[in-house]
């Protein structure tokens, strides 16, 4: 039963017919009525056992982009020199299709027990090393 949760909660909701952009406690419901009825505390504390708990999403990506690291350090280097022009030179950034395709940063349902991404985060800024 964990295994079907947790591949349901890493699905998209649009995917199986709903219209929310994240797993609610009642779309996991009626998902989950397949094996008996249950109330809304009830599966609070079913997927709470199993290790499934509702996390705060995290405010950064992982780029795909094999030249990620060059790229970090170019900006970088066009930054210090924009600071040190005195208003000659000015960094613009443009970057349509990531602020498209982000959802934005919320709450939803993950698994506690094998998630990759870590419990606390304050500030992440792009490591170059």
């Amino acid at each position: 039963m964990r295994e079907a949760i947790v591949s349901i909660v890493h699905s998209d909701p649009h995917d199986l017919g709903f219209l929310s952009s994240r797993w609610t406690l009642g779309e996991l419901r009626e998902l989950l009525q397949w094996q008996r009825p249950i109330t809304l505390p009830g599966l609070w504390r079913l997927l709470a056992r199993l290790g499934i708990t509702w996390k705060r999403g995290r405010d950064y990506l992982i780029s795909p982009d094999p030249d990620y690291r060059a790229k970090c350090d170019y900006i970088a280097e066009i930054e210090r020199e924009a600071k040190d022009s005195a208003g000659e030179i000015v960094a613009l950034y443009l970057d349509e299709m990531s602020f498209y395709r982000q959802p934005s940063l919320s709450y939803g349902y993950d698994d506690a027990v094998t998630s990759p991404w870590p419990t606390a985060l304050t500030k992440v800024t792009p490591s170059l090393e």
